[in-house]
């Protein structure tokens, strides 16, 4: 048996291909490189309209061209996503919320209000029930339902005193008709007064009173 042997046959020997090198010593390329390919960030990317508006997904708020970080965004990225259509072209609010509500972003203040009036609306109430503070839950649903039910039976005559009630900790209370009528009547205006504030605040912003994100966070605080 012939031995191995690490030797190149003599008819191999000769210099390895080196690749040629990208850059010189002073570190700039010695040709032109291909442009970089933008890779998609749903987080900070921005969608552009054909009037001028600008959506950006990293502050969730429609800009303008012109837009300082928008312009420093381009020069990374190249180029804006299009703004989407309705089917006779018109480039809607409406129509780039449709494309980015999965990704949970917000197009233009009047949606943040909305928001942010939605989340005052279910979040719940604190009352008290036989001395003991309870969270009342107003999630729209089985829960409001829940309550609804109640108060026609309070109202009707058709509860009994001291019937159990599980509130959103989920644990059965014995609750009179008087305590259970006024945990819905406080969770009934805690609903309404959250249609009233987002009322209020869409028209400070239809009257050039809240501009910001930071203005809505802090009427709904």
């Amino acid at each position: 048996m012939s031995e191995l042997s690490n030797e190149v046959p003599a008819e191999d020997e000769g210099e390895l291909d080196v690749p040629a090198p990208l850059f010189g010593e002073d570190g700039e390329p010695l040709f032109d490189l291909p442009p970089l390919i933008s890779v998609f960030i749903w987080s900070d990317w921005y969608w552009a309209a054909s009037d001028g508006r600008v959506y950006s997904s990293a502050r969730q708020l429609v800009t303008g061209a012109d837009d300082e970080g928008y312009l420093a965004w381009l020069d990374i990225n190249g180029a804006a996503s299009p703004w989407p259509s309705t089917p006779e072209g018109e480039q809607t609010d409406a129509e780039l919320q449709k494309a980015l509500s999965p990704f949970g972003l917000l197009v233009g203040i009047p949606a943040h209000i909305a928001d942010r009036r939605w989340r005052r609306e279910v979040r719940g109430i604190t009352v008290e029930i036989a001395g003991e503070p309870v969270l009342v839950s107003t999630q729209r649903g089985d829960d409001r339902a829940a309550l609804h039910q109640v108060y026609s039976a309070i109202r009707d005559g058709l509860r009994q005193d001291g019937a159990t009630f599980n509130f959103a900790d989920g644990k059965p209370r014995s609750v009179s008709n008087a305590d259970m009528m006024a945990a819905i009547l406080a969770a009934l205006a805690h609903v309404q007064a959250a249609f009233d504030l987002g009322a209020d605040v869409l028209a400070q912003y239809e009257a050039g009173q809240i501009m910001t994100v930071a203005d809505i966070d802090a009427a709904f605080a």
